[in-house]
């Protein structure tokens, strides 16, 4: 586990509750870690307007509303010191 600002952060997926937890951080640290932002914006799909990060290998990571990807969620923004600067949230194309 590691600490920021006073803030746990876990890392090894063994502190969380569901047996099939530490496999999941493990794909998503696999898929992430070291991989750098390049685009900001978002994903229209089906009349639907996501936040989107693509990932310089062209990997996305997609807000989503819950876990099963029922509708476009928001990304919360904060800055090192825990301060919010903003956020990505679900919207239309207008």
């Amino acid at each position: 586990m590691e600490t920021q600002d006073g803030l746990e952060i876990i890392c090894d997926g063994e502190h969380l509750d569901g047996e099939a937890m530490p496999d999941i951080l493990k794909k998503a640290q696999d898929l992430l870690v070291g991989k750098r932002i390049e685009t900001v914006g978002y994903l229209v799909d089906a009349g639907r307007v996501w936040p989107v990060l693509v990932l310089d290998d062209g990997s996305r990571i997609v807000a989503m509303y819950d876990d099963e990807g029922n509708g476009p969620g928001s990304i919360h923004l904060e800055d090192a010191g825990g301060e919010t600067i903003g956020g990505l949230c679900e919207t239309r194309k207008g």
